[in-house]
C-alpha cells in the first residue's frame, strides 16, 4: 500500500479537517483504500490563517512543501467569499497559472468553496440531518456569516468546538450528496478522481 504524505496550506483549521477526512473517505469511495492512501505532514510549519495570508504565501507553501519536506502532494484552500462560480474560474485560473504551481502541476490541488468551507459543510450537515431527502439546497446564496451561524451557532466559534462540529459531519462523508450539489466542491473533487485513477499514481509516487 502506498501512502502519500501531504502537505496543507488554507484559511483555518476547518479547511483542514475537512480535506483530512474527506481524504481517508475518498479512496474507500473509488475503492483504492487497499492500494493508496493519503498522510498529513504534521511538522509543515506554514500557516495561512486567513484568505489574504494564502494568497500571498501559497506558492511559497507548496514549493517547500513538495521541495524540502518530502511532501509528495499538496493542497492549497482559500474560500472564494463570493456566491458566483464565474470568480472561481478567474481565481482558480489565477492560482493553477503560477511558475511554481506549474513546476508542480501533477502533486498540487488547490480547491476553493463558494463563499467558504462552511457552505460545503452545510450541504453535509443537512444530508447527515435528513438522510431520505433528495432536497436541492443552495447553500452558496446564504451570506458567510449566516453559513458559520447556521454550522457553530456563532460566527466567530471557538477553535475547540468549530473542531467538534465539523469532525462530526465530516465523518461518513456523503461525497455524492456534495459532488451533485456543490459546482465548486465537483470541481476539486474531480481533479482529485483524475489523479487516483491515473495508474501512476499508485507506482511512480
Amino acid at each position: 500500500m502506498k501512502i502519500l504524505k501531504y502537505g496543507f496550506f488554507g484559511e483555518d483549521i476547518a479547511q483542514q479537517l475537512f480535506l483530512e477526512n474527506y481524504l481517508k473517505q475518498l479512496v474507500i469511495y473509488l475503492g483504492v483504500a487497499d492500494t493508496i492512501g493519503f498522510e498529513r505532514d504534521p511538522v509543515f510549519p506554514l500557516k495561512g490563517g486567513h484568505r489574504s495570508g494564502v494568497l500571498k504565501m501559497f506558492e511559497e507553501a507548496v514549493q517547500q512543501g513538495l521541495a524540502y519536506y518530502s511532501q509528495e502532494v499538496f493542497f492549497v484552500g482559500i474560500d472564494l467569499d463570493s456566491e458566483k462560480m464565474e470568480e472561481h474560474s478567474k481565481l482558480f485560473q489565477d492560482m493553477n497559472g503560477r511558475e511554481v504551481i506549474k513546476t508542480y502541476q501533477n502533486q498540487t490541488f488547490i480547491f476553493i468553496p463558494v463563499q467558504c468551507i462552511e457552505h460545503w459543510l452545510l450541504y453535509l450537515k443537512f444530508k447527515k440531518e435528513h438522510p431520505n431527502s433528495n432536497k436541492n439546497e443552495k447553500y452558496e446564496q446564504i451570506a458567510r456569516s449566516d453559513a458559520k451561524k447556521k454550522m457553530y451557532g456563532f460566527a466567530r466559534p471557538v477553535m475547540d468546538k468549530q473542531m467538534e462540529i465539523v469532525a462530526k459531519y465530516t465523518q461518513n462523508m456523503a461525497i455524492e450528496w456534495l459532488f451533485e450539489r456543490s459546482e465548486s466542491f465537483h470541481h476539486f473533487h474531480c481533479q482529485l478522481i483524475d489523479f487516483l485513477t491515473d495508474k501512476d499514481t499508485k507506482t511512480s509516487r
